[in-house]
């Protein structure tokens, strides 16, 4: 079932800087990947930030090539994001799967 969830990056605030790199070195050694994150005065309690979800109908896989059902996953996924998206005044957004090129951003004179 595909399912698009909006407003989720902002409940909490992610290390930037030195900080940010510190970790991915550590992530990098680790071979796993450490975020340091922090809520409300720190902590780990999420800022309050308006949330939405939009799901999608199921898909049927039985019989399907998995090309074909991971087509209709994300064509299904950006229908969503693309419906939904003003719910949260994302109009000026379009999502991009990996593999993707968004269009360059013009520089302002």
């Amino acid at each position: 079932v595909p399912v698009c969830s909006f407003g989720n990056t902002r409940v909490y605030e992610v290390a930037t800087g030195a900080v940010a790199m510190a970790f991915e070195r550590i992530s990098r050694v680790l071979r796993t990947s450490i975020v340091p994150f922090t809520g409300v005065g720190g902590s780990l309690v999420p800022f309050a930030h308006p949330q939405a979800v939009a799901v999608g109908k199921p898909i049927v896989t039985q019989g399907r090539q998995l090309e074909d059902v991971a087509n209709e996953f994300f064509a299904e996924l950006r229908r969503l994001y693309d419906t939904h998206k003003g719910l949260v005044n994302w109009d000026d957004r379009s999502l991009y799967f990996d593999g993707e090129q968004p269009p360059l951003q013009k520089e302002h004179a």
